[in-house]
């Protein structure tokens, strides 16, 4: 188990003896707010667990080496990552500025793929929190900073407007929950 927090550090854990099996300082400024291992690289010679910040980076770790990479993409707090299982080399956040962003890590200074954009009525919503089901890693669950849950499906695009959330990205599949309008 990977894990993250205030102190800035990134803790490996041994589950059975509830003791860190090691820790590395990250780079990241302020508290971190998730860890995710890069799949099928954990029984490899090169282990990745990737990081994000309320400093607004992601940063990539090799857990021999230290500090692979950093991405700042995002304006804002980066608040969890999404990984795609049997792919070492893809990367999914959620910021606070309103986006969520898709990272090749085959692809060093590249853009991260803005795959949308939440808003309503000209005001960005924060992005909270992502998760997206291993069965069907191209659907992404959006919660953002007002009372809806919504569904996207990133291999399509297009845009929503009127009394709902303007999304700019992917379709939105369905939303969940108080009705926007009332």
């Amino acid at each position: 188990m990977a894990s993250g927090s205030d102190d800035l550090r990134l803790c490996l854990w041994d589950l059975q003896s509830s003791k860190p099996v090691t820790t590395i300082a990250t780079g990241h400024s302020q508290n971190i707010f998730c860890a995710r291992f890069m799949p099928t690289t954990g029984g490899s010679s090169q282990p990745l667990v990737a990081t994000c910040a309320g400093d607004g980076e992601i940063r990539l770790h090799d857990m021999y080496t230290g500090c692979k990479s950093v991405y700042n993409h995002h304006m804002s707090r980066v608040k969890k990552l999404v990984t795609e299982p049997g792919n070492p080399n893809l990367l999914i956040s959620c910021s606070e500025d309103g986006t969520v962003r898709q990272i090749d890590i085959r692809q060093p200074g590249r853009n991260a793929t803005q795959l949308l954009q939440l808003a309503r009525n000209g005001v960005k919503l924060e992005i909270n929190s992502i998760s997206a089901p291993w069965h069907k890693p191209w659907l992404l669950a959006v919660g953002a900073s007002d009372d809806l849950l919504r569904i996207f499906d990133r291999r399509t695009a297009g845009t929503t407007s009127g009394s709902r959330p303007r999304v700019t990205g992917p379709k939105v599949c369905t939303e969940r929950g108080a009705d926007p309008g009332a």
